[in-house]
């Protein structure tokens, strides 16, 4: 474990990218009410302010009238040490069904084909944006086209409930099966991500995954040494 000042700084300062799940959102709240502990600190971009990770510590903290917060401030920019994707979404709808859904929310898409090895082959398509997202099961497979946030705003509209992130392209196809759909999308740039949080707006939840190479250190940070 590699070990990051802890620097406590106003809380208007950071600049969140992501919405938050209202109902992770009330358990954090209760816990940081019950145990007065904030375990972790936000994790920030040292230059924009940018929430990399701990939305949900930060907006708890905000709500409950914190006015300043512990962060750990990194580069976001070496690539050494934090790296960005996204998660890749298991949801309980058939295949078919889900597609269906898409079609009337005017996305084109080819026609389904078995998986076999082509998937995987598939993913450079995405990397250059030329398709927006491979919809499959353990099955079969599509390729789509159209608008990326409109897909996860039904994901997030319909189905939240059991729905399983997976971190990777391949165990999103390992764990799929027939009575799921699997969503395999793009990610956004650090630059994309940047230009729109300096703008005010956020991702929809679990749109980015940033994975920092050093595990950071729990603080147990007494939050009445915050001021409200």
């Amino acid at each position: 474990m590699r070990t990051f000042p802890i620097n406590v700084i106003d809380i208007d300062m950071l600049n969140p990218h992501e919405m938050i799940i209202e109902s992770e959102l009330e358990f954090v709240i209760e816990d940081l009410k019950k145990n007065k502990i904030l375990w972790y600190p936000i994790v920030i971009d040292k230059k924009s302010k940018i929430v990399l990770d701990g939305h949900h510590r930060f907006e708890a903290l905000k709500r409950l009238g914190f006015k300043k917060i512990p962060v750990i401030e990194l580069d976001y920019q070496d690539e050494d040490l934090i790296q960005v994707d996204t998660w890749y979404p298991i949801i309980k709808v058939e295949l078919t069904k889900f597609l269906e859904e898409l079609k009337e929310l005017g996305f084109i898409f080819s026609p389904l084909v078995k998986i076999e090895n082509s998937l995987l082959q598939d993913l450079s398509k995405l990397k250059s944006r030329d398709i927006t997202a491979i919809i499959h099961n353990n099955k079969l497979q599509c390729h789509v086209k159209g608008d990326r946030e409109k897909i996860f705003q039904l994901i997030n509209k319909k189905y939240l409930e059991g729905i399983i992130y997976t971190d990777s392209q391949e165990l999103s196809i390992k764990h799929s099966d027939l009575n799921t759909t699997s969503v395999i999308s793009w990610g956004y740039t650090k630059k994309e991500i940047v230009q729109l949080a300096l703008k005010g707006r956020t991702f929809l939840p679990k749109t980015t995954r940033h994975t920092i190479k050093y595990q950071y250190q729990r603080i147990d940070f007494n939050i009445d040494e915050l001021t409200t």
